[in-house]
């Protein structure tokens, strides 16, 4: 499997397994705390957009056997 293929196929995994936590903890949750919800979801973007790129860099200098 192409590295890119395989990290976007772990990024759906990822992302549909903290959805479906994301939906459990919101109908289970009596009062959630709205700026705790909203810092993480902002921090999990912000992770994920360095993340991809890190990942997207370390692919990149692999391919020229840099690393």
């Amino acid at each position: 499997m192409e590295a890119k293929l395989a990290a976007a196929t772990s990024t759906l995994i990822v992302t549909a397994s903290g959805a479906s936590g994301l939906i459990s903890h919101f109908f289970t949750a009596l009062e959630p705390h709205w700026n705790i919800w909203i810092i993480n979801i902002v921090a999990v973007i912000i992770g994920n957009q360095i993340r991809c790129r890190v990942m997207a860099a370390i692919i990149v200098l692999q391919q020229y056997e840099i690393c």
